[in-house]
């Protein structure tokens, strides 16, 4: 009996459509291996032709209120249930189908093309059933072949004669009255009764238009064509149709036993545990139904994806299933049954689609590069969360979230009226946003990372309540478990991902919860509510725009290129003469001598004198630019400030403040991270940080999003995980159900409005970190590190990174790191030294980490361990970057620049400064490939073992003339070439319409205004504020003098807003002497020493 069902209007036409006839011949093709295996010892009947296909049911016909047919046998009342992630429906006896399923179906095709005479091992079934018939169907796009006996077609109408019997003379209870009524006014139709034994070569023609007719007849009749011996007969079951899962392909009923080998008890008996399942092939995955209805395990085509027949050469009757997180034995019931089946699953691992899955890819990834995709970036979570809440809006059938921490009340768009007031609006709330398309039918399901909630308190149990009691449509899995039977104490799962509907896929460094949302003004402040932000306009247009929407549009890219024309035409303004005519002082000053922090100790002591002295006069050459510049001439009272427009009032400056009415950070949104952790998140709209005394951290990310097959690809490995999960933890809960991947045939486009205005055409690759605790792979992911790897080796020009960790190849206390990325720059760096090439890596990551204290604190232990692996990375130790090019004779400043992000405001009448977090995940190289997603430079992120990741690749394909080196017509990526130009607009200061030429290689870019402005802008930091970090302060004893200290903005308010006034952009340079003197890692007398050392890195 099968154990899913149809429709009832599924064979509305097909006793129109059997039309078997021997006038009108059909030939298999000859390429095709299935047919061409079926000649040997066969005797072909000539059959019909296929008729043109008839529309087929898609996807969203079949989700918008499909229905099983009514159960038409004479069984018990018993519900069956169907879950899969393109099935979620109900039906009983007494249902009746919906009017929509009325259109499903046009035409059904089915004919007998040929009868085979094929050997059979049984002397008896050959006597008496020598003949197999096979059977060609063909309903829309989809064909397949079924091979059928003569004992097939009589066990079928055996069947449907019980059933008949048992309603007819009411012979059941509680027996439908409307079947009863229907049988009484037709016939089972008859079939032939002559035995095969005696139905002779010329007679077979004939035998094989009456079984036509025969099968013609019974489907004419609603209440045979509906029964489940019907179904069974023609391999059908309720997801054979479904368009977006892919073609219709072999299915039917078999015998499975999970694993590769039978178990044994402990008496030395073997149990098979053998269970009756609905096998389903499709394009790229195979799965099974149980007997009531429920779809179960999914297994997925991928490049470990194999089948080996099993058993004696004379019995081949089982086969082995396998793929990189399990195994499954199928058995059948004759030979011939199981090689159909190993036939059926050859020819589709070797179809293009699943090819695409199990041959090997690029930097060994679960997924193929996509030709031509489409991607878009997003700097900061303004823009980000503000596509994300459309898509969801946009949403029609499924919303994959995974997060590793998901704050359900956040609002993802902030408005701003024509008053510049906040408007805040609930409908953009994100667990109402969920909750709208829930109640729509669009079903969601979210994976959560489960913390240790003692270590971290992100509340994930407190999200999942919020969203599973909004809508049952809503399902919600976290994972892993903690305890010592099994899951992890160590790793989490980071990814950040949204996919709408395995068609728009967002992936990058953004979490949905509090503190992400952002712009690039990077407010310290929420206005009216404590402090008011400082307005100058020597940061330029760029921080004063009122759009908040910062992407690269058609026509923003289109002014980009025009004023570079203009400036390579000499009628644009330079930033070279700017920057001579304002800071001609600025390299005249007097350097400090290299004696003064010559030594440096115990750090110091463990390297060469040389290296230091190299280091040290580096530093002493930033410091020199650092040195104030004169304003004497720029102080023409007491009441302005200078800036590059002229005096500008203090008292008018009301006029130019972002005046927001309403919270722009509502509740905990508000968040300083280093000032205190997050409490009572179940009180989401609660303050937790005093906003009258304590500014917010800034928070810098970026975010992109992919269509069509990539974001299939990223649906794919959230449906893999998903499975995994409620395989380990919800197998037995009807509520949470397997997905099912969608086919990669006729990917629908994304929403025109989506596309049309700011993706770009790119080919994009998904990568990621995955292992058996994370997902059950047996063999360990890797790709993300391998790209990064890959990627810089194969660089030309420059690499540009910004992350919130660089830690890597480096070894401290015993522990040596796995991933080599910076092994990697330093082999390129050596290369084109050796070469006499120009070369340039650019690095962006946080001055500290974002932990609760301050280094050197009781409370900062955990950020001071991670920094103290920075450092490591970077300039300190025999396993640093700069150790590795001193060692190879090489100045490690000519070729790497490590710089951070800073701000400041004023908070209540006073100023206040702090670290905008660089929290995002990317590395653009040569302007034309670019990574961005979820994982860190560390070994957690980059290992495969430890955090699971993902990550898209993005290569460029378009390209647009920049200049590079000093040459005018480089061809710079135009998705690669847009991202850096507004980073690097909104680091430095500078506005998207002057035009800037950003030369990675030019020294004097390099000197005059990316080291100029992070070494002026640090140097202001530190003499207004007395700012931590800082190559000032080598020792916690210094570090305290250094705090002890009176600032200039407590002092000397007037003063300190004169020194702001200079302040361009956010880059400040990243203090690699600071702290020097002291072992950041020997935390022995603190509980955090009792985590292995590998927690940090």
């Amino acid at each position: 009996m099968p154990y899913l069902f149809l429709d009832d209007n599924l064979w509305d036409t097909l006793s129109k459509t059997i039309r078997m006839s021997d006038n009108l011949g059909f030939e298999p093709a000859d390429d095709d291996p299935k047919m061409n295996s079926m000649q040997e010892n066969e005797e072909s009947v000539a059959g019909p032709k296929f008729p043109a296909s008839p529309t087929h049911r898609t996807f969203e016909e079949f989700t918008k209120g499909s229905s099983i047919a009514k159960r038409s046998s004479g069984l018990k009342n018993r519900k069956k249930l169907v879950t899969c992630d393109t099935v979620n429906y109900e039906d009983s006896e007494e249902s009746d189908c919906d009017a929509s399923d009325a259109a499903i179906v046009k035409e059904v095709v089915a004919f007998i093309n040929t009868v085979q005479n094929r050997p059979r091992s049984n002397r008896a079934a050959k006597l008496f059933s020598p003949h197999l018939f096979v059977i060609m169907l063909e309903h829309g796009q989809h064909k397949w072949t079924i091979y059928r006996r003569f004992n097939h077609f009589r066990s079928l109408h055996q069947k449907l004669i019980i059933f008949t019997t048992k309603h007819k003379f009411h012979l059941q209870q509680g027996q439908n009255k409307a079947i009863r009524q229907t049988l009484k006014d037709v016939n089972l139709p008859p079939l032939p009764s002559l035995p095969e034994r005696l139905v002779s070569r010329q007679r077979l023609a004939n035998r094989k238009m009456r079984l036509e007719k025969f099968l013609n007849e019974l489907l004419k009749i609603e209440v045979f064509r509906q029964h489940p011996a019907t179904l069974e007969f023609l391999e059908v079951s309720s997801t054979s149709f479904l368009a977006q899962i892919g073609e219709k392909n072999k299915e039917g009923m078999v015998k499975k036993r999970s694993g590769g080998r039978p178990n044994a008890c402990c008496c030395g008996c073997v149990k098979s545990n053998w269970r009756k399942r609905w096998l389903v092939i499709k394009d790229t995955c195979i799965y099974y139904i149980t007997k009531e209805g429920v779809l179960k395990n999914v297994l997925l085509m991928d490049p470990q994806f194999s089948i080996e027949m099993l058993g004696s050469k004379k019995r081949n009757s089982r086969f082995l299933i396998s793929n990189s997180t399990r195994t499954l034995t199928v058995d059948g019931w004759t030979s011939r049954q199981m090689k159909e089946w190993f036939e059926a699953l050859s020819i589709a691992t070797s179809s293009r689609r699943s090819a695409g899955f199990i041959e090997p890819h690029m930097y060994h990834s679960f997924a193929p590069v996509r030709s031509d995709g489409k991607a878009a970036w997003f700097i900061d979570g303004c823009d980000y969360f503000q596509s994300v809440a459309t898509a969801i809006k946009s949403a029609k059938e499924e919303i994959y979230i995974a997060d590793w921490w998901l704050s359900p009340e956040l609002l993802l768009v902030r408005e701003l009226d024509t008053d510049s007031k906040c408007l805040l609006k609930e409908e953009w709330r994100f667990d109402l946003l969920l909750k709208e398309r829930a109640e729509a039918g669009v079903r969601v399901y979210v994976l959560l990372y489960k913390e240790i909630e003692l270590a971290l308190g992100i509340a994930s149990n407190h999200s999942k309540n919020v969203l599973i009691s909004s809508s049952p449509n809503i399902k919600v899995l976290r994972h892993p478990d903690h305890s010592l039977a099994g899951g992890t104490f160590y790793w989490a799962h980071h990814e950040k991902v949204v996919c709408i509907d395995q068609t728009i896929a967002y992936v990058g460094g953004l979490d949905i919860c509090f503190g992400r949302w952002d712009d690039r003004l990077h407010r310290l402040v929420d206005s009216g509510f404590g402090g008011k932000p400082v307005s100058h306009r020597s940061r330029s247009n760029l921080l004063h725009s009122k759009k908040h929407v910062f992407r690269m549009t058609k026509e923003s890219l289109k002014h980009l290129i025009n004023s570079r024309e203009q400036l390579m035409a000499g009628t644009g303004d330079s930033y070279k003469e700017e920057t001579h005519n304002q800071h001609d002082s600025s390299f005249a000053v007097i350097s400090e001598t290299s004696a003064q922090i010559k030594n440096l100790g115990n750090a110091a002591k463990q390297l060469s004198s040389k290296y230091w002295d190299s280091l040290v006069n580096k530093i002493n050459e930033w410091n020199a630019i650092k040195r104030e510049i004169s304003l004497d001439d720029g102080k023409k009272s007491l009441n302005v400030i200078v800036g590059e427009d002229g005096p500008i009032d203090i008292e008018d400056d009301d006029d130019e403040i972002d005046a927001l009415e309403g919270k722009l950070f509502p509740g905990k949104d508000y968040t300083n991270i280093i000032f205190k952790d997050f409490l009572q998140l179940n009180a989401p709209f609660e303050d937790f940080i005093d906003r009258d005394s304590c500014p917010r951290m800034p928070w810098h990310d970026v975010g992109c999003v992919v269509y069509g097959s990539a974001a299939r690809d990223v649906a794919r490995h959230f449906i893999q995980r998903w499975n995994f999960v409620k395989e380990l933890k919800a197998k037995t809960d009807p509520f949470y159900n397997y997905l099912i991947p969608k086919s990669y045939v006729d990917v629908n486009p994304a929403p025109h409005h989506f596309v049309e205005d700011h993706a770009l055409i790119a080919d994009v690759q998904v990568v990621r970190s995955l292992s058996n605790w994370s997902c059950g792979l047996g063999e360990t992911e890797h790709s993300i590190l391998n790209a990064y790897i890959s990627t810089i080796e194969r660089s030309q020009h420059f690499i540009y990174i910004e992350n919130q960790f660089f830690i890597s190849s480096t070894f401290y206390n015993g522990t040596q790191l796995i991933n080599k990325v910076s092994d990697a720059l330093v082999r390129r760096i050596i290369r084109a030294h050796s070469e006499n090439t120009p070369f340039m890596v650019y690095i962006i990551v946080p001055l500290v980490p974002a932990f609760p204290g301050q280094i050197g604190s009781t409370e900062g232990t955990v950020a001071q361990k991670i920094q103290n692996w920075m450092y490591q990375t970077i300039s300190r130790g025999k396993g640093s970057m700069f150790y590795k090019l001193h060692e190879a004779r090489i100045d490690p400043n000519r070729y790497v620049s490590v710089c951070g992000l800073r701000t400041f405001s004023e908070l209540n009448s006073k100023l206040v400064t702090e670290i905008v977090f660089s929290h995002d995940k990317i590395m653009l190289v040569d302007d034309r490939v670019t990574i961005i997603g979820s994982a860190n430079i560390n070994d957690r992120s980059l290992k495969g073992s430890g955090d699971s990741e993902i990550a898209v690749v993005i290569t460029d394909t378009r390209f647009v003339e920049s200049t590079v080196n000093g040459d005018p017509n480089y061809k710079s990526g135009l998705f690669g070439f847009t991202l850096r130009h507004a980073l690097w607009c909104e680091h430095l200061g500078l506005a998207e319409a002057e035009g800037v030429e950003l030369d990675p290689l030019s020294q004097t870019f390099y000197k005059e205004k990316w080291l100029h402005t992070a070494a002026l802008n640090t140097k202001i930091y530190e003499d207004v504020f007395n700012v931590v970090p800082t190559d000032s302060v080598t020792s916690f004893e210094s570090l305290r003098r250094y705090r002890s200290k009176l600032m200039l903005a407590q002092e000397d308010k007037m003063a300190a807003l004169i020194e702001l006034t200079r302040v361009r952009g956010y880059l400040v340079l990243f203090p690699l002497l600071y702290l020097l003197n002291e072992d950041l890692g020997s935390i022995s007398l603190k509980k955090e020493s009792l985590v292995p050392e590998t927690m940090w890195c």
